[in-house]
């Protein structure tokens, strides 16, 4: 039962705020493309939008230059105590753009307090355009990635068998806990969402939290079973962690753990950021699609 409404006019009356975020998203997904330039002429044309715009400040650009320098910077260094100290700061940057910390930046807030699903939390969306940074400079830097459509075409059938058993387990879970209730729906935001959920929450969050932070935890701990797993657990942890703000209750937060670890399993399996994009995205997907969204309200809450 959709209770608010939602039109797409919102975006017909700021037609420069769609191109500065439609040119933001196209500077990550030109990385599979062209790693040497493209993205950064995107890039170019969606921040100097966003100026215009006043989606952003000149504030904006410290912690962005500085993030997009300790990247490439970690790229060339080798000494311990360097890479420890360009990981910390890239680190601390990157959930404070996560968080929403840092000044110089105006999101656009494009759904408000949208009910999908009845008896479920209300529905709200921005387009960040902080976010993203925290995933772009692991992707043009750091990360190598797949090439050639046919090698992703591989990617995803030898992960879809996973993303499957991990919807079925946590939709059985969540069923169990009251989190999620069974409700097919193709609501008008749909594809707002899908544009949102893929540009601007699954692929920086994976690049930053599998590509980054548990790619140089794996690094720390060295590649065997005990520390993969440790890197895994911490990175979850924190996945959950700074998740906590769009989480309505414990049940939420620890779903939010779960999912995190697979997506840090996928990852290490695979080495491929574009499988634990894809589960993260797919998984996603199926919850909206499917089931109540973004959780259902337990009772006693």
């Amino acid at each position: 039962m959709q209770i608010s409404s939602f039109s797409y006019e919102i975006f017909i009356e700021k037609p420069l705020f769609i191109l500065c975020f439609f040119t933001l998203g196209i500077s990550l997904i030109s990385l599979w493309i062209c790693k040497k330039w493209l993205w950064a002429f995107f890039l170019f044309i969606a921040y100097f939008l966003a100026l215009y715009t006043h989606i952003a400040t000149t504030a904006s650009l410290i912690p962005i230059i500085l993030l997009g320098t300790c990247q490439y910077a970690l790229k060339k260094s080798t000494t311990p105590s360097i890479r420890f100290l360009l990981f910390g700061t890239a680190v601390f940057i990157s959930i404070s753009l996560f968080m929403h910390f840092l000044p110089g930046f105006a999101n656009w807030k494009v759904v408000s307090d949208l009910m999908i699903s009845k008896n479920s939390y209300p529905l709200t969306l921005w387009l960040n355009f902080d976010k993203p940074f925290i995933g772009l400079f692991v992707l043009a830097y750091l990360l190598p990635l797949i090439e050639f459509r046919e090698n992703l075409w591989e990617l995803i059938k030898k992960v879809t068998p996973v993303l499957m058993l991990m919807v079925f387990s946590l939709a059985a879970v969540s069923y169990y806990l009251k989190a999620i209730t069974f409700d097919p729906k193709v609501p008008a935001v749909f594809l707002i969402w899908v544009i949102q959920n893929l540009v601007f929450v699954s692929i920086p969050e994976e690049a930053f939290f599998r590509g980054f932070f548990q790619q140089e935890l794996d690094q720390a701990f060295g590649l065997k079973p005990m520390g993969t797993s440790c890197s895994i657990i911490i990175t979850s942890i924190l996945f959950a962690l700074l998740h906590i703000g769009w989480s309505p209750n414990f049940s939420a937060i620890a779903l939010t753990f779960c999912t995190s670890l697979f997506y840090g399993v996928i990852y290490r399996w695979t080495q491929a950021i574009e499988a634990s994009i894809f589960c993260h995205f797919g998984f996603n997907t199926v919850h909206f699609l499917f089931f109540s969204y973004p959780f259902a309200i337990q009772p006693g809450f």
